[in-house]
């Protein structure tokens, strides 16, 4: 599912990101993933490249903060990061 998408308004870099664990139900074998995608026009249009994922290890991953440092992603003004997580509940 895709969380949303956040525009770039001016030049910038980005270090990290980090996501909080809030609900963890139903057991399966696959670990769900936020994933992080640089995209060149709004609205999942134009050039796509994944910038990194997070993975959720477990169930006790709830109430953690988990972080991807050290991205060093440069952005220009129009440009999207777009957050997308699997549809996996624990």
């Amino acid at each position: 599912a895709t969380h949303g998408e956040f525009i770039c308004v001016v030049p910038c870099t980005i270090r990290a990101a980090q996501a909080t664990v809030v609900l963890a139900t139903v057991s399966t074998s696959t670990v769900p993933v936020i994933t992080l995608t640089k995209y060149t026009l709004p609205g999942a249009g134009g050039t796509a490249t994944t910038i990194d994922t997070i993975a959720i290890p477990d169930a006790s991953s709830v109430g953690q903060t988990l972080y991807v440092k050290d991205l060093g992603v440069s952005m220009l003004p129009g440009q999207v990061v777009q957050v997308k997580h699997t549809a996996v509940y624990y």
